[in-house]
Order: structure tokens, then sequence, then C-alpha cells
């Protein structure tokens, strides 16, 4: 599933890609006009065993403001305010999300959202290659402790100012 408010798909395959044939895209729909972008997909976790949420994230324009969230079943699991968040990536970076709690063998809802108010440039923020895996694509996965009682505050990725 995929929705952004001007009827296009977040999904593209104009090269800028990680890997295969098609990547998904926040912003660059109308810069300096509100948006709600997302995509998402229900799948069935296995009931034992560690879990991994992968994907392959590329800050390729910051936003001038606006909300990035990854979620599972409505509960956010990471959060960027790109009003207070400045790090270009210089390339496709690998991430990995711990979300062990929720193998438990039942159906869940995994969604990347973008919520952009108004400005000057919504940016350009592509995601590839996302998976559920048993293995972490890097040595310090962000863990959720304890999985079902998220608290949002202590999840948010820490702001990083640039020293002018």
């Amino acid at each position: 599933n995929s929705r952004t408010d001007y009827g296009v798909s977040v999904f593209y395959n104009y090269g800028g890609q990680h890997n295969g044939q098609y990547y998904a895209e926040f912003g660059g729909i109308q810069d300096g006009v509100a948006e709600d972008q997302y995509f998402s997909q229900d799948v069935i976790m296995r009931s034992t065993g560690p879990a991994y949420l992968n994907f392959w994230r590329y800050i390729a324009a910051l936003p001038d403001n606006g909300v990035m969230t990854i979620s599972m079943d409505g509960n956010i699991l990471q959060t960027i305010d790109f009003s207070t968040y400045f790090d270009l990536d210089a390339e496709y970076v690998p991430q990995s999300i711990d979300i062990s709690g929720y193998a438990d063998g039942q159906a869940h809802t995994v969604k990347f959202a973008f919520t952009y108010a108004t400005g000057s440039t919504d940016g350009a923020v592509l995601f590839d290659d996302v998976s559920i895996d048993m293995t972490s694509l890097v040595a310090r996965p962000l863990a959720l402790t304890p999985p079902r009682q998220i608290d949002t505050a202590s999840l948010s990725i820490a702001a990083h100012k640039k020293k002018h």
C-alpha cells in the first residue's frame, strides 16, 4: 500500500535504487505544499526468534521540516523530526530495528510515513530493500525494550545540528 496527497505512488524506478528495480521516495512531490506520504505492508511474523526490520535509507536532500516515522501496528519504532535533524546521507546507509517482540506468529502492519507541513523544500528521503530478517544489517540495531510498551520520546533519533 502507498499513498500521497497527489495520487502519485511513492515507488519509482528512475535509477535511485540501492538494489533491484524500484525504491520508495518521500518528498520531491510539491516543494512548499503540505503533503502526507506513506507505504505499508501486512506481514506475518515468525513465532519465535530474533526479528529485525532491515532497510536502506538515503537522505539525499533534507526537507526544511516534516516528520518521518516507522511504525509497527501503529506503535512508533523510529521518528526523524526534520526541523531539528540536519544530516544528509552520502549514499544509502543500512538501518535495523529490533522487532523481536512482535515475533508471535501473527499478522502485523509495518508502515513508513512522511508528513510535511509547508515550507520551501520537502527534500528527498529514499528507502530500499526493506525486509524482516533474523539478523541485523548493523552492529547496534535500534532496540525496543520492552517491545510492546513503547516510549516514543526515547526512540526519537537524536538531533544533529551542524555548527556554523
